[in-house]
Parts: structure tokens; C-alpha cells; sequence
């Protein structure tokens, strides 16, 4: 009987060796995987990152003057990256697995994690303001890259590598571009500058010039899935459509430029010069948020952002390194970024 009962006990504790060890495998493949690559060289076309750093894959990248680049994976802590420029760095953007980041001169950078940077030809001295793409890290859909810039430079690509130069009609600055997806089809992308400048076009390739009804230059423009465009530019300039064809300009409440705007927890907000911050939730009525600063804003994005202990949050960039980070309704935090360089642009990618 003993010796029964010691071959049951053992056959019990080999079984929950197996199933323990084998739970504790697949519970840490993602963060195994997530975790190999190293932060080696700026200059290879390498499509991985191998980087030893514990920041290995950035979940947001920030951009700015004389190439500088910035990464985190929890807001708070802010690491330096070599992007390979001294160019000023105007927008970045998340598609296609991959960063782009786009600058002055036609500078145009690649990464797949935010680490190691690859510079890239655009094949324009023109300096590129802004960039978006229509691809995100889960998204089986066709993936575009559209960047914009001086002189109306419009620049697409496919996969942040190639970059073909596509006729805008205008020689107005453009400063901003977003685009409109019903499922999984590409209907329109809009196009924004100087002197009240917008574009449409269907694919990104052909592009008309529509009217805005204003003179004001238009900075920034974003899309959401209600066939509402929301456009804002200088003197507290905001601007709403269904369709990009026609502009209603709304009551900001302020003149002062606004440089940006982006949408997200059912909300849009805006930041512009002076630290200002407005936020609506239909476009049409805007209201004033406490920034704690009165240094230009320059960039937002939203971060649907879910670490422990934290929730989705709106971050912005600006003048002297400025970071900000704030939730809906809530309020704003600065964050110290290391640096004194003036961000331009910042983008966000869940890993």
C-alpha cells in the first residue's frame, strides 16, 4: 500500500510540473518576444530594432528640433534616441508596423519600435510638415502613408520606404492631412495649409481644391467616424464638415493659433499657442482646459493607453521639450522629457 501510494503521489506531482511549467511558458511568450531586439546603429535598413534597453518597444514617439527623439513605454520616463539628422522633426505617425517621422528639408525617417531610426529618400528638399497613415498595428487593411509640407507637397508611399511625389494644384504651405475609412475602404483624404488652403482627394493621388471660407492658415484636421472633420488653424480658427466640401467655422472663444487637434474617449481636443487647450464634444461648442502652462503647444495625440493603474490619455507636445499628458475631463500633468529642444510632433502604437 505504501509503495502504491508513493507512485500516485509522484505521478500527481509530475502532472503539475508539466501543466505549471507549460502555463508559465505561453503566459510570458508576448513579453519573451516583445523584449529581443537592441538598440545597435542608426544607419542600417534593418526592418527589427536590436536594442538591450528595457525600453525596447516604444509606445510613444515624440519629435522636434534639430532631430530630436524622443520615446517612452509609460509616459513618465522619456529616452533620447539618435535619429541621424540635425533637420528639425515636424510630424510622426504609426502604420504600416513601422514609425515614420518627417522633417525639414524632406527629411523622412523609419523605426520599427521607435529605437533605431533609418533615414529614408524623399526625393524633396521641400520641408514636410506632417504625416498620417491609414494603417494601424491590427488593421487588415490597404496601407497608405501621406505626407505633406511646403510649396504643397504631397508625398505617398506604401510602406514608409518608397515615397512618390503626387500634384497638389497649390503652391500654399500644407500643414495637416487626415483621412476617412468606412470598414475597411478608403473614401477621402483632406489636405490643409496656408490661407485657408483644403484638399480632398479619393485616393490620395488626384487631389481638389475646395473652399474653406476663411483666409486664416489651417494647421491641423482629423476625422472621426460620425462624417464629422474637424480642421483648426491661426487666430483661433476652427472649422467642421461632413463631407470636406463645406466648412462651417465654429467659436473657439480664443485668438490664439491653434496648431493641432485630435480626437478620442468622445472627445476632440485642440492645443495651440500660449499653452491653450480647448476640447468639445461634437465639434460645433468648444471650452477652455487649464494646461498649468503657457508654453506653445505644438503636437497631440491620443493614447488608448491602458497600464496598470492608468487609463487612456491625451498627450501633447511643445516648445522647450513640454509634454503634457491628460485625460479627458481630468487633469493635465507635465512630464519631464530630458529635454529643452522644441517638439513638434508626437505619435502613439500598443505593442
Amino acid at each position: 500500500m505504501n509503495l502504491e501510494n508513493k507512485k500516485s503521489n509522484l505521478l500527481i506531482l509530475l502532472a503539475v510540473f508539466i501543466v505549471g511549467g507549460c502555463g508559465n511558458f505561453s503566459g510570458n511568450y508576448e513579453e519573451i518576444e516583445s523584449s529581443t531586439s537592441s538598440d545597435t546603429t542608426t544607419s542600417s535598413d534593418s526592418t527589427s530594432d536590436t536594442t538591450t534597453s528595457s525600453d525596447s518597444t516604444a509606445s510613444f514617439v515624440a519629435v522636434g528640433g534639430d532631430g530630436t527623439i524622443l520615446t517612452s513605454s509609460d509616459l513618465t520616463t522619456w529616452t533620447s534616441r539618435t535619429s541621424g539628422t540635425s533637420n528639425s522633426l515636424n510630424g510622426v505617425t504609426f502604420g504600416k508596423y513601422s514609425y515614420v517621422a518627417v522633417g525639414d528639408n524632406g527629411t523622412i525617417l523609419t523605426s520599427p519600435y521607435g529605437i533605431t531610426w533609418t533615414s529614408r529618400t524623399s526625393g524633396t528638399s521641400n520641408s514636410l510638415s506632417e504625416v498620417t497613415s491609414t494603417k494601424g498595428y491590427n488593421c487588415a487593411c490597404d496601407s497608405t502613408f501621406v505626407a505633406v509640407g511646403d510649396n504643397g507637397t504631397i508625398l505617398t508611399s506604401p510602406d514608409g520606404t518608397t515615397w512618390t511625389s503626387r500634384t497638389s494644384g497649390t503652391s500654399n504651405s500644407l500643414n495637416g492631412v487626415t483621412y476617412m475609412r468606412q470598414g475597411t475602404v478608403l473614401t477621402k483624404f483632406v489636405a490643409v495649409g496656408d490661407n485657408g488652403t483644403t484638399l480632398t482627394s479619393p485616393d490620395a493621388i488626384t487631389w481638389t481644391s475646395r473652399t474653406s471660407g476663411t483666409t486664416n492658415s489651417l494647421n491641423g484636421v482629423t476625422y472621426i467616424g460620425n462624417n464629422t472633420y474637424v480642421a483648426v488653424g491661426d487666430n483661433g480658427t476652427i472649422l467642421t464638415t461632413s463631407d470636406a466640401n463645406i466648412w462651417t467655422a465654429r467659436t473657439s472663444g480664443i485668438s490664439n493659433s491653434l496648431s493641432e487637434i485630435t480626437y478620442g474617449d468622445s472627445v476632440y481636443m485642440t492645443v495651440g499657442a500660449n499653452g491653450q487647450i480647448r476640447t468639445s464634444f461634437d465639434g460645433i461648442t468648444w471650452v477652455g482646459r487649464s494646461s498649468g502652462t503657457s508654453t506653445d503647444l505644438s503636437g497631440i495625440t491620443f493614447a488608448n493607453y491602458h497600464p496598470p493603474n492608468s487609463s487612456s490619455s491625451f498627450v501633447a507636445v511643445g516648445l522647450g521639450g513640454t509634454i503634457l499628458t491628460s485625460l479627458a475631463q481630468s487633469y493635465v500633468v507635465e512630464r519631464t522629457s530630458g529635454t529643452t529642444k522644441n517638439l513638434q510632433g508626437v505619435a502613439y502604437n500598443q505593442w
